[in-house]
């Protein structure tokens, strides 16, 4: 362990008092930190670095005891940094010492739900996708009806047992959760234990275990071929002029790649001119990465449908149930069989590919 010395700062006065400063190397750092206390020079023991006795400094004792204390106290925090293996910077080494010497007040540590709800408000106040924030939403209620259920649930008790309880609670009635959605709460969780962990509030490491997690469960992806595209685009839809709006976004969606919070928010300055090729140039919403996609010619065809910008749109909620009328309409109806896990139980069946 390293050694904790007492010295005056430098330079140091004859006639006024000095600051006494506490000096600590430890890990190839050097801590330097204020005491806060004061004396003359004269009255200072260069050899032993404290008070002269009392013959000369009457307040020798109670000095060196609050010196002493200081000691102690950096001791310690050291001491216990090495025991929970975690490495203190000299800011924060700093910062210890404020707490325990009450200076400052140390924040209080929120439970695990309240950190939850905290985080969720900060994501919405930064703009964060809604999509992201509504699953956020869901994680947390969803680990209240749990606790409700099971007792007070905090950091400390999520492991593996937790895990495979809480998983049983998503599969049971009246929740019935598919796998894949389980597994997109559990790693909303994750998220959330690794943001507390990151603030000091969670010690727990459980949950970064490879076996803390839910085996994903292979999806049937349901997609339409540019046959299928081409038949959508040329039906006439013009006494429908709500399922023909609906048509035509979905249509940018296909052949921009864009999910449905980008394309239906697409305007006339995502659209440039590169190098003689018309392309879209947006930063999407989930990922904030900036994209550049060539504009298909029906894209171009369908902006200049509604005097170059996007299609009234709608939720996405219910463009999906239109596109299932859509789908009827254009008479796209292979069947296809569906397997999905809900809750314990296997769900097999055949759906028509209307979308």
């Amino acid at each position: 362990m390293g050694n904790v010395i007492f010295s005056l700062k430098s330079p140091v006065d004859e006639k006024k008092e000095n600051l006494v400063l506490l000096i600590f190397r430890y890990d190839g750092k050097k801590l330097v930190y204020s005491t806060g206390q004061k004396i003359l020079k004269k009255h200072w023991d260069f050899e032993n670095k404290c008070a002269e006795g009392k013959s000369k400094f009457p307040q020798s004792a109670e000095f060196n005891y609050y010196l002493k204390t200081l000691r102690n106290k950096t001791e310690e925090i050291y001491r216990n940094s090495l025991i929970e293996s975690k490495p203190l910077s000299i800011s924060e080494f700093k910062k210890a010492l404020d707490i325990s010497l009450n200076k400052v007040k140390q924040k209080e540590t929120p439970t695990l739900l309240n950190f939850i709800d905290e985080f969720i408000q900060k994501r919405e106040l930064a703009g964060k996708p809604k999509g992201s924030i509504q699953v956020y939403k869901k994680t947390l209620k969803h680990l209240k009806d749990y606790s409700k259920k099971y007792g007070k649930l905090n950091y400390e008790d999520i492991d593996i047992d937790f895990l495979d309880k809480f998983q049983n609670f998503l599969y049971s009635p009246p929740r019935s959760l598919s796998v894949n959605y389980s597994l997109k709460l559990i790693q909303n969780l994750k998220l959330f234990l690794n943001e507390a962990s990151e603030y000091g509030y969670n010690i727990n490491t459980a949950y970064k275990s490879r076996k803390f997690t839910i085996k994903k469960e292979d999806i049937t992806h349901i997609y339409l071929t540019i046959e299928e595209l081409e038949k959508m685009y040329n039906e006439d839809l013009s006494e429908n002029p709500k399922l023909e709006r609906v048509r035509d976004s979905f249509i940018v969606g296909c052949f921009t790649g864009l999910r449905f919070s980008d394309f239906s928010n697409l305007q006339p300055q995502h659209f440039k001119t590169i190098d003689g090729v018309e392309v879209v140039e947006i930063v999407t919403q989930k990922t904030k990465q900036k994209v550049v996609i060539p504009v298909h010619p029906k894209v171009r065809a369908i902006l200049n449908k509604y005097n170059g910008v996007m299609p009234r749109q709608i939720t996405n909620q219910k463009i999906n149930e239109y596109l299932k009328e859509l789908g009827k309409k254009v008479k796209i109806d292979e069947d296809i069989l569906i397997v999905k896990t809900k809750g314990d139980k296997e769900q097999r069946k055949f759906l028509k590919n209307m979308i």
